[in-house]
């Protein structure tokens, strides 16, 4: 009966992870005159997979032209239409590719003589109409990130950044269902600098947008400051409530958001850590993932600094049946490749369940840099994300870039299994730590294997804040923690190595 039992088990908890089709695809330009081809977002619909991006022309001069793409289950190509020329392009490029409830696809992006376009294609992409909107001064341009979101009388929202010569502002543009400008509104600040990024539609009509600002220039300026701006606007853009994070040590880039199942918010992006050369001043900002959540009262709860120092970041979150999914960079576990990167993990404490890093079998032979942009759930309750790969080209030969697109099965796999064995293996399975005893009274021990040291640990309550935190001596492979002081409850433990790698989990004091 057990023997039965267990293969009942195996039918409903893993026939639909390895049923899935899954892949892994790069390809490459049709034309000589192509330089290269970039996917910046992706819509799952009908068993298919729709894709938006850009392509470098060289005919008959220097231009980018906008790229719609239908791929099967398989990832083979079904449809490829290109959009614009060489006088005007349509950069439809970077997150933001929308089904409308008509049948359609949407998207924003940039054209060449310094306006921004909202395109809407049928699935076979046919046009259905183009619309551009420029500066009110002719001096400054626009430039569209991809921000865009449906409103509650079926026009679109669009997100742009309104750039004067060093001065950026943040503008929203409200439009019809024809994409007919309806209303427009200016964010802006005398001090910072705004660029925004994504749009979260509200059910009472409103949105929550996600803002950057920033002052002075990174580059020579040891005071630069930068900041995530998180606000909630009503359906005329009127703001209702701002969270800002503090300017004081961080420099903090939200790219993407989404809601909490608890009413919360959890924010994705990237960390500039600040670095200055001792010996000639000069001054860098090298790239980490974090993740933040706060409460509907816009409290903060958590925070995560993940990724290896300098190669990571986050560009995409998800909330996925109670689970919590980031998705962007890093440095894969043998620091052989940058590759694409997925982290899963518990939406209410922000402890860890895994982690991979997908790339390392991409053209093996050719340096190269991989991308993620943009990332979709699928049906089969896996995930399919699209980027490109940035060739590592020698002196002298023509470097080209690759689209990439793979599907992965919901234990971020391309390969089913992964999570057993190889490199891919999240750094909980290769270095488990025993924590002990749990319940604990007055101390708690954690040990280790001796194949991986941790240099810090830090102790938080359920509230997000830290409550302890030790340096562990190099070469230890255990450390004991005193709870004197410590109320009965559950608490959130976080081991940091000197790469940066973590590993997360909780206890209890009774």
């Amino acid at each position: 009966m057990r023997s039965i039992a267990l293969f009942h088990l195996f039918l409903l908890s893993g026939f639909f992870t390895f049923s899935q089709t899954l892949f892994n695809k790069v390809y490459t330009s049709d034309s000589s005159n192509l330089l290269g081809t970039y996917l910046g977002s992706i819509v799952v619909l009908d068993s298919s997979y729709y894709l938006t991006g850009l392509t470098v022309d060289f005919s008959p001069v220097k231009h980018n032209v906008g790229l719609f793409l239908k791929l099967d289950l398989n990832g083979n190509k079904v449809l490829q239409r290109t959009y614009g020329d060489s006088q005007k392009t349509l950069e439809m490029w970077k997150n933001g590719l929308t089904y409308s409830k008509d049948g359609f696809f949407l998207k924003t992006g940039t054209n060449r003589d310094r306006s921004i376009f909202l395109i809407k294609l049928a699935p076979n992409g046919n046009l259905k109409f183009v619309n551009s909107y420029s500066s009110n001064s002719p001096s400054n341009r626009l430039h569209a990130w991809g921000g865009l979101a449906p409103t509650h009388d079926n026009g679109w929202l669009i997100s742009a950044t309104e750039i004067q010569g060093f001065d950026y502002s943040l503008v929203l543009i409200k439009t019809d269902s024809n994409g007919n400008e309806v209303s427009r509104w200016v964010y802006d600040d005398p001090i910072f600098n705004y660029e925004g990024s994504q749009l979260l539609p509200e059910s009472d009509g409103g949105f929550i947008v996600s803002a950057f600002r920033s002052k002075g220039d990174f580059t020579i300026d040891p005071a630069y400051r930068a900041q995530t701006h998180i606000f909630k606007i009503d359906s005329l853009g009127k703001v209702i409530w701002n969270y800002y994070t503090s300017t004081a040590r961080r420099r903090l880039a939200c790219a993407s958001t989404t809601r909490a199942s608890d009413g919360g918010l959890i924010l994705a992006g990237t960390e500039l850590l600040q670095k200055i050369d001792p010996l000639n001043g000069i001054i860098s900002y090298l790239p980490r993932g974090y993740l933040r959540k706060i409460n509907s009262s816009q409290q903060f709860l958590w925070e995560r600094e993940l990724g290896v120092e300098g190669y990571s970041d986050f560009s995409k979150v998800i909330l996925k049946n109670g689970d919590l999914y980031a998705f962007g960079r890093n440095l894969s576990p043998d620091s052989t490749f940058r590759g694409a990167w997925m982290v899963k993990m518990d939406e209410t404490w922000g402890i860890i369940d895994f982690e991979r890093v997908i790339g390392n079998d991409i053209v093996p032979s050719v340096p190269k840099y991989r991308y993620l942009i943009d990332v979709a759930p699928t049906p089969d309750n896996g995930f399919i994300f699209c980027g490109y790969i940035d060739l590592v080209c020698q002196t002298g030969d023509s470097c080209h870039q690759w689209s990439w697109v793979v599907k992965l099965d919901s234990m971020g796999c391309v390969v089913p299994g992964c999570h057993t064995v190889g490199i891919e293996d999240e750094i909980t399975e290769k270095y488990p730590v025993r924590v002990f005893p749990s319940p604990a009274q007055d101390r708690i021990s954690f040990q280790w294997d001796t194949r991986k040291y941790f240099q810090s640990l830090a102790i938080y309550d359920t509230w997000g804040k830290q409550v302890a935190y030790a340096e562990i001596d190099s070469g230890s492979s255990a450390y004991e923690l005193q709870l004197t002081g410590f109320s009965p409850g559950v608490y959130i433990y976080r081991l940091k190595t000197k790469d940066g790698e973590e590993l997360s989990g909780k206890f209890v004091k009774h």
